[in-house]
Formats: structure tokens, C-alpha cells, sequence
């Protein structure tokens, strides 16, 4: 039901449907004060009491209010966990009330309603996980020798009276029925972002998160190995940017840094070095071209201009 209006052709189809199909006959019903509830003609034709609840004073249909409060919070789990875009709600409330009247509960005696209706247990292998990946195959009658045999979906419920299930088609976004599925229980088409948990850091080491339990058929697909392998190539991709931030922001200026100080000290060692060989050379040319110019009884003039080292004291006396 999509629209507020709908409950006039619901709410009369259910009371034949009961009636028929278990044999129970209404006799009271419970509603608030909208005015679409409100039923006279038909309930006065079937003989059916219709009570209604003060304003803004839900205690008085509380069966109703904690089955309500059930029912979205199975919902939330089915919306939440699968990620469905929003416009398919009506689809997790469907698939939330077929769990329910098939789980067991502890207030039933750890029957399921369907038990109690039915007299008998229901089947749950046809149950499947909510929003997964599935391949649906394709009609015979709209194939060729080069057109697709399956067809990527995205599993969204049962149908009544239907031996099949619910698939949207991701290439063609709409809504089929059919037997012939393959599911992928472990995948979600509609989780955009991965969550961080499932990545592993990329400083340790790469890795991939594997699928562990694909339900029937082959183990997977081309196009799935294709996002896995384009997943560890980006994984690859921000490590190696990583490193380069750390080692522009980082290494690269503090070793710049050590290498102009070593330099700088070096050109400055290598510079005195270099002076003082040029000093002593200079000092020894002295003594030589006052040897050459006065061979003799230059003791007394050299010694004024610099002192002469030992041996040089010798030449001149000799």
C-alpha cells in the first residue's frame, strides 16, 4: 500500500481473504479516527463492529503499536544492512512481515504464526539474504547468439503465490520474477562505500577481503575479479602516495637540511686548508729568492722579514 487511498480496495479484500482461505469470520475492528478507516456501508453489511481510540492515545490499540514498532525495526535492519536506495521501502516491509510470520517466537511457544495458521512448519530454504547480488537468467525468447545469458541483480523479497523471487535488474532497472536465480549472498550492488574495517592498512601489507560463501553456480564472475583487481590497483595507488607525502613533508627537508650544514662546513674546512698551503708556499718563496739575490750574509735581513725554520739557518751559514 503506497497511498492512503488504497485501504478501500485492501481492507475488503483481507476480510475475504481470511474468511476464505482459514475460515475466520471478522467480528471487531480496532482503528484511530482517519477518516479512510472508516468503513460504514461494508461493515454494516457484514455485521462488523467498528471501535475506534481516543485521540492521540495509542495505549488503547497497543497490540497493534508493539507490532508496529516490530515490524519498522526489522525493517530498519533489512534497510540499513542492505542499503537500499529509499523508493524500494515498500519492498523491505514486505520482505520484514514474510520473516516474521516465519521465524519462531518465544510468545508463541517457539511456533511461527505460520505454523499456527497452517498447522504445519514452513520451508526455509527458500530464504535468502535481503539486497544481495544474484544473477537472474534470461528469457530463451529474448536471446541471440551474442546477447547475455544472466543478468546482474539485486534480490528485494518473495512473492505471494509465486514459486520465484524479486529481482531488480541493474542494467535495466526494473523489477522481475523469477526461479532461475544465482545468488551472491556475501555481496551488496548498493553499498557505495566499503566499509574501513573490511580494507587492510596499506603500510603492513596488501590484501584483499575474499568472498567466502557464494550459495550455488559458478564462483563468481568477470566483472566481479575486474573491481577486485581495480580495488587492490587504488589500495597500491595511496600507498605510494603516502610515502611520497611522508617523504616530501618529512625526510626530504630534514636531510636537506643536514647536507647544507655538512657542506657548508666542508667548503669552509677546504677553504682554511687551502689558505694555509697558500700561506706556507708563499713563506717558503720567500726564503728561496732571498737565497738566489744575497747568497751571503742574508741571516740578518731574512730574519727580519720572517723567521726561518732550522734548515734554512743552516744553508745561509754555510
Amino acid at each position: 500500500m503506497k497511498h492512503k487511498s488504497d485501504v478501500l480496495t485492501i481492507v475488503p479484500s483481507f476480510i475475504t481473504m481470511i474468511k476464505t482461505q482459514l475460515g475466520y469470520e471478522l467480528k471487531i475492528f480496532r482503528s484511530d479516527n482517519a477518516p479512510e478507516l472508516r468503513f460504514v456501508e461494508l461493515f454494516s453489511r457484514l455485521g462488523i463492529v467498528h471501535q475506534f481510540t481516543c485521540v492521540e492515545t495509542p495505549q488503547q490499540n497497543s497490540v497493534d503499536e508493539r507490532k508496529h514498532q516490530h515490524l519498522l525495526a526489522v525493517v530498519r535492519a533489512l534497510f540499513f544492512h542492505a542499503r537500499v536506495p529509499l523508493r524500494f521501502w515498500g519492498e523491505c516491509i514486505l520482505t520484514a512481515t514474510f520473516l516474521i510470520n516465519r521465524l519462531p517466537s518465544r510468545i508463541l511457544g517457539d511456533q511461527s504464526p505460520y505454523e499456527l495458521l497452517h498447522s504445519h512448519k514452513p520451508s526455509y530454504s527458500c530464504l535468502k539474504v535481503f539486497g544481495s547480488l544474484c544473477f537472474v537468467s534470461t528469457l530463451k525468447s529474448q536471446r541471440d547468439k551474442f546477447s547475455e545469458r544472466v543478468l546482474p541483480g539485486v534480490f528485494l523479497g518473495y512473492v505471494p503465490g509465486v514459486k520465484g523471487y524479486k529481482v531488480y535488474i541493474l542494467q535495466t532497472r526494473a523489477i522481475v520474477v523469477s526461479r532461475n536465480v544465482v545468488f551472491h549472498e556475501d555481496i551488496f550492488p548498493f553499498h557505495k562505500i566499503t566499509p574501513l574495517d573490511d580494507l587492510v592498512d596499506p603500510f603492513p601489507g596488501l590484501s584483499l577481503p575474499s568472498v567466502v560463501h557464494v550459495s550455488g553456480g559458478d564462483s563468481g564472475s568477470l566483472k566481479l575479479l575486474m573491481c577486485l583487481l581495480w580495488l587492490k590497483m587504488l589500495i597500491m595507488l595511496v600507498r605510494s602516495l603516502l610515502v611520497s607525502l611522508l617523504w616530501n613533508l618529512l625526510l626530504s627537508p630534514f636531510l636537506s637540511l643536514l647536507w647544507s650544514l655538512w657542506l657548508n662546513r666542508l667548503l669552509s674546512l677546504l677553504f682554511l686548508v687551502n689558505l694555509l698551503v697558500l700561506l706556507l708556499d708563499l713563506h717558503i718563496l720567500i726564503y728561496i729568492i732571498a737565497i738566489m739575490l744575497f747568497p751571503r750574509n742574508v741571516y740578518i735581513l731574512l730574519s727580519i722579514i720572517s723567521p726561518a725554520p732550522d734548515f734554512l739557518h743552516l744553508m745561509l751559514i754555510l
